[in-house]
């Protein structure tokens, strides 16, 4: 090669990879890289043997899985040996911390209020982040002379607007931010008393409110949502009714001032059980094949058939249309939340229903990484690997049926795991292995008496069990809150 080549070459690798040599219109200050390596990484360097490093990451995941994603960068929290305080957000999605505010957040009190101030602080950074209102924009307008002090508070309304979303998020992400932010010595009275900042900012403006603005102001919407939490106890009371159309307006309702993972889990699985309803009255031929684990927050049951004739449920254009939002919702509620197994539940069931059995499979292994012999996680993986094995035409009911007596070794009175058993075992023709594990099925203690119940009984007898009493179903329903229309799916 001629040295002429050599040098062109050099040259572009160089302009690739090389701050120094980027576009003067890159502000290296807008990447975490430039404050570690000017500050020094903490974390590996004088913060290894600093055990509120390894708690700091913690909470930074709950809470940018809690936050809203509208950056095309991945959150990060970078933890820089500064001296003085410093908390900022940067355009890369990176946060940053140092020691200080370790100290402030943790020193002489118990880790759950530390975790709270944590989260609190890394929420902020967040919302900054997610309304694309960062450090470095501000210092840009503020080195090109604008003046944004036109209205006299600055940036307040964007400060108040990220106090609010980062009590939320920390809150989503499940830490207790009440406990922060009580009317007498609240967090930010606090933190003015450990950094002697109230509302820091230029001569013109002061970029922040003052303390007992944000204060009241932060309080003042957790309130909001304690006085909406009305909606989410009505939801519940409307699923348990099987009005399930109307549960899901009112979980979506909620949504819209607590968009927690818990609640997009509810909406989810309201509209499972309306996908799984048409099912069942439209394309099943009798009787429930299979039995899988789905979970409505607080409560578990378990409900999934397999249709047969020669008509594709998934042509349907409501139960299509029901199964996707049901995915889209447990997504969403897995986002918020790497180690919740409900969502996953319902999502890997959904997932079967549209005999996506793979990825199904994939889901109930998340729930396994961390519960390795969860009894849900293993029934609703068996049961897809049998679908994926009878989709490929391969022999895989033997492997789906130790699954399930692996399973059973831990929850051996577990109603799914059962029959799910007995129904493999007749599906191989196995006749004596089937009445053996149909009988224990009956025999479970405070066995749900329905249809599953029924069918079980008629592979035994040959013919239904006595008639039984059915509860009588209530007709009294809540009070329906105000934007709430029963019988109408409401956006």
């Amino acid at each position: 090669m001629k040295p002429a080549k050599l040098i062109i070459i050099f040259w572009c690798v160089t302009m690739l990879y090389s701050p120094a040599i980027a576009s003067p219109a890159v502000d290296q200050k807008a990447h975490a890289e430039w404050w570690l390596w000017n500050y020094g990484d903490y974390a590996k360097t004088k913060g290894q043997s600093d055990p509120r490093v390894a708690q700091a990451l913690v909470v930074f995941d709950r809470v940018s899985r809690a936050a809203d994603k509208t950056s095309n960068s991945l959150p990060r929290l970078a933890i820089i040996n500064a001296k003085v305080m410093d908390v900022r957000c940067l355009p890369d999605g990176s946060v940053i911390i140092n020691p200080k505010v370790l100290d402030i957040c943790y020193n002489g009190i118990e880790a759950a209020i530390g975790d709270a101030r944590l989260a609190f602080l890394l929420g902020h950074e967040l919302a900054h982040l997610a309304n694309d209102d960062d450090f470095i924009k501000q210092v840009k307008k503020d080195s090109e002379g604008k003046d944004t002090s036109s209205s006299g508070n600055g940036d307040q309304p964007g400060e108040l607007a990220a106090d609010v979303k980062g009590a939320m998020y920390a809150a989503m992400a499940g830490f207790d931010i009440q406990a922060i932010f009580q009317t007498q010595n609240n967090f930010f009275q606090f933190w003015t008393q450990m950094t002697g900042v109230t509302h820091p900012g230029t001569k013109k403006r002061a970029a922040h409110p003052p303390i007992q603005i944000r204060a009241k102001f932060v309080r003042h919407h957790m309130q909001k949502v304690f006085d909406r939490y009305e909606l989410f106890h009505t939801g519940l009371i409307l699923y348990h009714v099987r009005s399930f159309l109307d549960a899901s307006s009112t979980f979506r309702e909620f949504a819209k001032i607590y968009p927690g993972r818990e609640v997009f889990n509810n909406i989810g699985s309201c509209y499972l059980r309306l996908a799984l309803d048409k099912i069942r009255n439209e394309y099943r031929d009798d009787f429930y094949r299979f039995r899988l684990n789905t979970a409505v927050d607080y409560t578990s049951n378990a409900e999934n058939m397999e249709p047969r004739g020669v008509t594709d449920y998934l042509k349907d254009e409501y139960i299509s249309d029901y199964l996707g939002k049901a995915e889209r919702n447990f997504v969403q509620a897995a986002g918020r939340d790497k180690s919740d197994a409900s969502c996953r539940y319902n999502l890997s069931a959904v997932l079967i229903l549209k005999r996506e059995y793979a990825r199904a499979q994939a889901i109930c292994d998340e729930i396994l990484a961390i519960h390795p012999k969860d009894p849900a996680a293993l029934n609703n993986k068996a049961v897809s690997f049998y679908y994926y094995g009878k989709a490929e035409n391969l022999d895989t009911a033997q492997k789906s049926i130790t699954e399930i007596l692996t399973a059973l070794k831990t929850d051996p009175h577990n109603i799914e795991l059962n029959f799910n058993l007995a129904a493999l075992k007749q599906l191989l023709n196995r006749k004596t292995g089937a009445k053996h594990f149909w009988q224990t099925y009956i025999a479970i203690p405070n066995l749900p008496r329905d249809n599953f119940y029924d069918y079980a009984f008629f592979q035994l007898y040959g013919k239904l069990p006595p008639e039984r009493t059915l509860a009588k179903k209530t007709t009294d329903l809540p009070k329906i809150p105000a934007g709430i229309t029963l019988g109408v799916e409401t956006r």
